[in-house]
């Protein structure tokens, strides 16, 4: 059996299945790969290790799709603007609702950075705990950063 590697607890095989898993490949096309049988992947997939690894992979990916998206959002902006300069009236109008419905949906985040330092320093336990208890507040970091901020605590 292949070694474990410390830092995942997983053995390459199962880092392997992680990663083809995480990239879109199908549980069949990783069992194949791998000549594993599904249900050892199912097994694999139940245990807390691969979980966090495919979990992180995951966050990884999502970070880089993201980098990548900033990099075309200027050509994004530049089609919206030809989409809504179109001659085809359906086109033009519906690049206009987008953009209204998109705009409409927009949340302002807090304006007091007495609120914003408050939600900050609240932390809440676990889901399951959540209901039956009340967040906690940590007065002094907020007072500390407050501070920082050179601005009163309230």
């Amino acid at each position: 059996m292949s070694e474990t590697n410390e830092e995942t607890g997983l053995n390459p095989q199962q880092e392997q299945a992680a990663y083809m898993l995480a990239t879109g490949a199908g549980v069949q096309e990783v069992a194949d790969e791998l000549d594993v049988h599904r249900s050892t992947l199912w097994e694999w997939r139940q245990q807390a290790t691969f979980e966090a690894f495919y979990n992180r992979l995951l966050s990884e990916i999502r970070a880089d799709v993201k980098e990548g998206l900033v990099g075309l959002y200027e050509d994004a902006i530049d089609t919206v603007r030809q989409c809504l300069n179109s001659d085809d009236e359906r086109i033009a109008l519906k690049a206009a609702s987008r953009v209204i419905e998109r705009v409409e949906a927009l949340e302002p985040g807090r304006t007091d950075p007495h609120a914003i330092l408050r939600d900050r320093h609240t932390s809440t336990l676990s889901e399951d705990m959540e209901e039956m208890m009340s967040p906690s507040f940590n007065r002094e970091g907020y007072e500390q950063d407050c501070e920082e901020l050179g601005i009163e605590p309230k």
